[in-house]
């Protein structure tokens, strides 16, 4: 729960309830996916765990009785991946420290895991029980430890602050031209980047977290699916995926792919990559030009 402050009154005032509503965060692990069992798509999106929590959220108020099973829809928030503050709220809250990846850090599950909640229009009180095992709001516990700075492939960590046009994870879904240096740390990525989190000792030898089967995507597509299908096509491959959301467009997909040709084996024909390079599309007729000229200087070799 949000304590009383400033973080809390702004948060209300914008989400337009009264100052006595209640914040309720937490913090939902879940599952990883092994690096060796790793696709181009990041392990988070795999499976749609932002329509989970907000069902799992939804359920718990029924179960919870009155007041809360009173409650109208339209009377509560529900969030998860929001334009909220959630990761400094959830800090506010004794969820976790914000660490140098810019990530909250659980003290028992790191930072594998999502964050999700909801705003009621309902004067609450936490109990002391509630509150047992939170960690004291205040706490960093990085130390002297800079493994995810050193290993984010486009230096864009640095003292507690992450640079977004130099973060993988931010131009995956990002529109227009991705930058030439970022193109070569690339590899096969058509979503997401989680190395910061990998390399964390705050990852190791974790609990299992929820394990869910809702809008799972198995098997990841190819990479020549993305250049054989029409952005209309793909998003609707991807309908009830976290893939699927409204943020994350088809276009983004078919430029990620094609920056991706160039780091694989298996890639797709030259003339599925050549036929974008005629787009309207900035992005991905930059990515299809870029793409194209690689790979054809490594078949001269």
């Amino acid at each position: 729960m949000v304590p009383p402050g400033d973080l809390k009154e702004k948060v209300l005032k914008d989400a337009g309830f009264p100052l006595n509503s209640t914040i309720i965060i937490a913090f939902f692990p879940f599952a990883d996916t092994p690096p060796d069992e790793r696709t181009s798509i990041a392990p988070f999106a795999l499976k749609n765990h932002y329509k989970d929590l907000v069902i799992r959220m939804r359920e718990a108020l029924k179960s919870a009785g009155e007041p809360f099973s009173n409650l109208k829809r339209k009377e509560i928030r529900f969030f998860s991946n929001s334009r909220l503050p959630e990761k400094q709220m959830a800090k506010e809250s004794g969820l976790g420290f914000i660490g140098k990846n810019t990530l909250l850090i659980n003290k028992t599950f790191g930072s594998r895991g999502l964050l999700a909640g909801m705003i009621l229009p309902l004067a609450l009180n936490p109990s002391d029980e509630a509150d047992s095992g939170k960690l004291k709001p205040g706490i960093n516990s990085c130390g002297n430890c800079r493994l995810c700075e050193k290993s984010c492939p486009g230096g864009a960590l640095e003292d507690y602050r992450l640079d977004r046009e130099k973060c993988l994870q931010h131009w995956t879904s990002s529109d227009g031209p991705i930058p030439d240096r970022l193109k070569k740390e690339w590899g096969v990525r058509i979503y997401g980047c989680t190395i910061c989190q990998d390399v964390c000792p705050w990852n190791r030898n974790l609990p299992r977290g929820n394990s869910i089967t809702r809008g799972l995507i198995d098997p990841v597509p190819s990479l020549d699916f993305f250049l054989s299908h029409t952005e209309e096509e793909i998003k609707e491959f991807f309908r009830g995926s976290a893939m699927g959301m409204s943020w994350f467009k088809g276009r983004h997909m078919i430029r990620n792919a094609l920056i991706s040709t160039v780091s694989t084996e298996d890639s797709p024909p030259l003339d599925h990559i050549e036929a974008h390079g005629l787009s309207e599309d900035d992005g991905i007729k930059d990515a299809a030009l870029w793409a194209l000229k690689r790979l054809k200087r490594d078949q001269e070799r």
